[in-house]
């Protein structure tokens, strides 16, 4: 959907970006849970060096935010100011060819030459119960993730950030 939706109402000058700063924790992690949801094709995440969401190279969220409760506005004992970036179009594209020439090195390995457990489907569902029982216990997320009052996302979704 979203791929195809951007595609579909970009303007016709393919060298233009689209941009919308994300000044506070609330729009950053909606609107970062929203083109999660939204990509149809491919999703890339990365939080080390290159700190960025990229949803089906059309829509890219990046910024210096790590993950954890005290950069998304949790935990109200830390202090931590970050400033995210939506961009689509040609920012979103040259956010992909950065990405993937970052893990297109030979240094990038994957995960399985460093563990080469092989995890069943059975073992794969059996974790995530486990995952799902604890967070039940935890009682989920520390914070209500409510899409509906964010404008970006719905502007987003309506084509106006382009």
């Amino acid at each position: 959907m979203l791929g195809s939706f951007i595609d579909e109402t970009a303007p016709a000058d393919k060298s233009l970006s689209g941009v919308e700063l994300l000044p506070d924790s609330d729009s950053a992690f909606r609107t970062r849970f929203a083109i999660a949801g939204l990509a149809e094709k491919t999703l890339d995440l990365q939080y080390y060096l290159w700190k960025g969401d990229l949803a089906d190279n059309a829509v890219a969220v990046l910024g210096g935010r790590n993950i954890g409760n005290d950069y998304f506005g949790v935990d109200t004992n830390a202090n931590f100011f970050d400033l995210d970036v939506l961009t689509v179009g040609e920012g979103a594209r040259q956010a992909g060819a950065a990405f993937d020439e970052y893990w297109n090195r030979k240094h990038a390995v994957p995960s399985v030459v460093l563990n080469k457990r092989v995890f069943t489907p059975q073992e794969l569902a059996a974790a995530r119960e486990r995952l799902r029982e604890s967070l039940k216990k935890l009682n989920a997320l520390p914070f209500v993730v409510t899409m509906e009052s964010d404008k970006t996302l719905e502007n987003l979704k309506q084509g106006e950030t382009i």
